[in-house]
């Protein structure tokens, strides 16, 4: 019970966003050196490219770092059987928005499972706690963003974070 109160209030006390103009290759630079040891304990080859290193974002850093950690936690895990585990973090511009592409080689989400990951307190996870992918939307919205995941079973998953 202290642990669903815990993640609830997770869910419910999200800051108000302090905007600033981030470059994206700055922030990738920063979640490196917050996941290095992480991905390099589970022997994750990690490319990343911003082939634009002045592209930038209007978004809260903390809560950026805390999106793609959540969503780095999720490759890693979704990587743990993999032989030849692959993570591409890469940022790109399609007309006026920009877009932060998250792929990893790993086992894929069910279709019929791909419906529910934004679900407050719904995982796929032995051990989940379902929070994650709740609360990177509800981040995202409050950037004037979005979030979407492509999946394919056994094949891998791309999340996609857009902003205006």
């Amino acid at each position: 019970m202290v642990d669903f109160v815990n993640n609830y209030r997770k869910l419910t006390k999200i800051p108000t966003p302090e905007l600033e103009s981030l470059k994206i290759s700055e922030l990738f630079d920063n979640i490196y050196n917050l996941m290095r040891a992480e991905i390099n304990k589970n022997n994750i080859e990690l490319k990343i490219s911003c082939i634009n290193k002045n592209l930038e974002i209007n978004a809260d850093n903390k809560l950026m770092e805390q999106v793609l950690i959540n969503l780095l936690l999720n490759c890693i895990d979704a990587l743990k059987d993999n032989k030849s585990p692959l993570v591409k973090l890469s940022a790109y511009s399609v007309q006026s928005r920009k877009i932060i592409e998250i792929y990893d080689n790993g086992t894929g989400i069910d279709n019929d499972k791909i419906d529910k990951i934004f679900i407050p307190f719904y995982s796929t996870k032995e051990n989940g706690s379902g929070i994650g992918l709740s609360l990177s939307k509800q981040i995202m919205k409050l950037h004037n963003g979005n979030i979407e995941v492509h999946s394919q079973k056994n094949v891998g998953t791309t999340v996609l974070l857009s902003f205006s």
